[in-house]
């Protein structure tokens, strides 16, 4: 995985600071005849299992609350508030993991609650404000985040960016120059920086440079353009980020880090370890059989209501198009009526308006839908997204992921460009940054974006919180329409 070190040295850190809190706490609580910490543990197996597993829900908390972001932790007051925030929700969490292994013993002693939660609050405190803050970042932060950044686009906003990282940069990045498409710039020098050539010459360029980081901060470039980009990139291991609005809908619908004040958006793959899709898989099979299982209530009354609301079959089965282009059977409760051959005609043609244009019949809607053709039990199993719980069966048969992009109908995809088919490169997925964050308010050419930034930023905490995320969307209805 290509994260920056010190972000596992904090998630190390906080992990096993969490668990120390936890551990002496307890001992001093509970323990009558001074044994040691380590007597303490042998004794009480069940205790280090929660306290284990609670450590961990702390990590992914802060992850979650985005407090391994450099201009989170390094703003004081942020830092704070969202720690504090994190803490809250850890100790929640501790108490529906005790429950759940039933230690009512840890649930009924008030004064080990209250002696853990002012403990952690302030030995994390200290140890996240102070140490990370005042001592590892102040004495070691340029040499833990130093990056040899080379800017893509001397234009105005690439030249904005080497300015202010020249003069607003406490983070050890160092510019070492400019490629540009503009001939007439070529060799040139720009505010201190060489315009080193065009993308042409990328690969040279960055061995000669010793390049670790990418920033395109061009405008005017294309999509294919950009994907050529990151392919030689990831040949020769260097991250790429996108200062432009090329990928504008991201930070619009996500929280991004961001060096000087610019938020710059990961597109280079972070996972590379092919033991991490072996893990995903297991995930998805387990994720898939126990939802099936405990769903199975729903899953028959909505059957059952599909059936009532209009003729045609329950479950409808689509050839879809997964990971690589390969086309495979999709599964969905039916929530619509069964129309003649035409009617999927015209749909069709406006779909592939819609990809080509973004617009329907020249308007601005999102989606293409006949709202005619919806039955009153297929309005509600969309809005809460009930429709797509028999790909379930997709997870399990290996055709799809619980968190992936989405799939596309053959014609889809026959009509899309090169850059957008790169959201295939992996498993397509049950939920997706797009179905979280997106829905209905983004435009087609958004949604693959949105599904870009997923498959170039996939790790194991990105699946857990976007599967998290899924659960309100569906429970509120903030599914299509």
């Amino acid at each position: 995985m290509r994260v920056a070190k010190y972000k596992y040295f904090l998630a190390l850190m906080d992990f096993f600071s969490f668990l120390i809190v936890l551990l002496i706490t307890s001992q001093f609580v509970f323990s009558k005849d001074h044994q040691s910490i380590v007597q303490f543990s042998y004794n009480h197996p069940i205790f280090i299992l929660t306290f284990f597993l609670s450590s961990i829900l702390f990590v992914f908390i802060l992850q979650s609350n985005n407090l391994y972001k450099v201009n989170f932790f390094l703003v004081t007051s942020l830092h704070l508030t969202y720690l504090v925030k994190s803490l809250i929700v850890t100790w929640i969490g501790f108490m529906l993991i005790a429950f759940i292994l039933k230690q009512s013993i840890l649930l009924d002693s008030r004064l080990f609650i209250f002696y853990g939660s002012i403990a952690s609050l302030f030995f994390l405190g200290f140890l996240r404000i102070i140490i990370i803050e005042r001592i590892l970042f102040k004495n070691f932060g340029t040499r833990l985040l130093k990056s040899r950044i080379l800017i893509y686009g001397a234009g105005k906003n690439g030249r904005i960016l080497a300015t202010k990282f020249s003069f607003e940069n406490p983070y050890g990045i160092e510019v070492v120059g400019f490629i540009d498409d503009n001939k007439e710039l070529n060799g040139k020098s720009i505010n201190g920086y060489q315009v080193f050539g065009n993308i042409n010459k990328l690969e040279t360029i960055i061995i000669n440079n010793k390049v670790d980081e990418i920033v395109l901060a061009i405008e005017n470039t294309d999509y294919d353009n950009l994907i050529r980009l990151i392919e030689i990139c990831k040949a020769h291991e260097v991250n790429v980020k996108i200062a432009s609005n090329l990928f504008e809908v991201i930070p619009q619908k996500m929280v991004i880090e961001k060096f000087a004040g610019i938020p710059l958006i990961n597109v280079s793959p972070q996972i590379k370890s092919k033991y991490f899709f072996l893990v995903k898989r297991l995930i998805d099979i387990v994720g898939a059989i126990v939802g099936i299982i405990l769903l199975s209530p729903i899953l028959l009354i909505v059957s059952l209501l599909v059936k009532l609301s209009s003729p045609g079959p329950i479950i409808i089965s689509q050839i879809r198009i997964g990971k690589n282009g390969t086309p495979f059977k999709f599964y969905k409760f039916r929530s619509m009526k069964v129309v003649p051959p035409e009617v999927e005609e015209k749909r069709k043609k406006e779909m592939v308006e819609f990809i080509k244009t973004n617009k329907t019949n020249g308007n601005g809607d999102t989606k293409v839908i006949d709202m005619n053709r919806l039955t009153k039990v297929g309005k509600f199993i969309r809005k809460t997204s009930i429709d797509e719980l028999p790909q379930l069966i997709n997870v399990i048969n290996g055709d799809m992921s619980l968190v992936g992009p989405r799939p596309c109908l053959p014609y889809e995809y026959e009509n899309l460009e090169e850059w957008q088919k790169k959201r295939f490169d992996v498993l397509p997925g049950c939920t997706g940054v797009w179905q979280v964050m997106g829905r209905s308010n983004v435009n087609y050419k958004e949604s693959v974006i949105m599904d870009l930034y997923y498959v170039n930023n996939i790790t194991p905490w990105l699946d857990l919180q976007l599967i998290i995320k899924t659960i309100p969307v569906m429970i509120f209805g903030r599914g299509g329409k």
